[in-house]
């Protein structure tokens, strides 16, 4: 898959100023082919902002999915805003908080890199089964 060209980033900067405040910086995370990310270092925290892969395309499904997700106790980016249709980017846009913790990319080629049989299966209620041996 590959991936997609940057939006316009003088709006998106902009409608990211309007949002988080002046004297931000913003860059494209560097993995990722799925959906445009960008990494927003603003008033001494960092947020990501997401932008809609089409123009149709309305985010705050996004927003509301990781918000319930939070409420169930699930560990997910805390939403700080979501623009259904940013006019000016032309696409919906949710920004969200940091995370800690690794892209699916790097996880994924780590785990090819497993030997065979190291990975055990889960059973049933998350339980792991006992390893034959």
């Amino acid at each position: 898959m590959e991936r997609k060209p940057d939006i316009d980033r003088r709006a998106l900067e902009a409608m990211l100023q309007r949002v988080l405040g002046p004297g931000l910086t913003v860059a494209r995370t560097p993995s990722g082919v799925a959906a445009q990310v960008y990494r927003v270092q603003a008033a001494g925290r960092v947020v990501y902002a997401r932008v809609a892969e089409d123009d149709h395309e309305d985010l705050s499904v996004d927003a509301a999915l990781l918000e319930r997700l939070g409420a169930m106790g699930l560990r997910v980016p805390r939403v700080v805003h979501v623009e259904p249709s940013a006019q000016a980017v032309g696409r919906s846009v949710l920004v969200m908080t940091e995370i800690a913790g690794e892209p699916l990319a790097g996880w994924r080629d780590q785990r090819a890199a497993v030997r065979p049989g190291a990975l055990r299966p889960v059973g049933a209620g998350g339980r792991r089964r006992a390893a034959a041996g």
